[in-house]
């Protein structure tokens, strides 16, 4: 299991949303999966920056241009993609997935 012991160590970015919104944000991890690099963010409020719900991280895409360094950070659209990274993010943490106990109970 993950433990963050000491939150003064992680990332901290701004991120800006499509109306102009900033969000100070900490990084929680980087992850590589299928090939692509992703980002799990909370704000420094604790909320998921996509929807507000206390607790949650927010999972995006790392993108950047052929030849550039500059990273674009961009939300995961596919649920199918999103549930892949999130299984990933759920086993480096140590959680497991509450359906996978659901289905040894049957």
């Amino acid at each position: 299991m993950l433990i963050m012991d000491d939150v003064k160590e992680l990332e901290q970015v701004v991120l800006t949303d499509d109306e102009g919104n900033e969000a100070v944000c900490l990084v929680l991890a980087r992850l590589e999966v299928g090939g692509n690099e992703y980002v799990v963010v909370v704000d420094e409020a604790g909320t998921d920056v996509a929807d507000e719900e206390a607790g949650t991280a927010g999972i995006l895409r790392v993108e950047r241009e052929e030849g550039d360094e500059q990273e674009q950070w961009v939300t995961v659209e596919d649920d199918e993609e999103w549930e892949q990274v999130a299984e990933a993010w759920a086993l480096l943490i140590g959680v497991e997935d509450e359906e996978d106990h659901e289905d040894e109970d049957q």
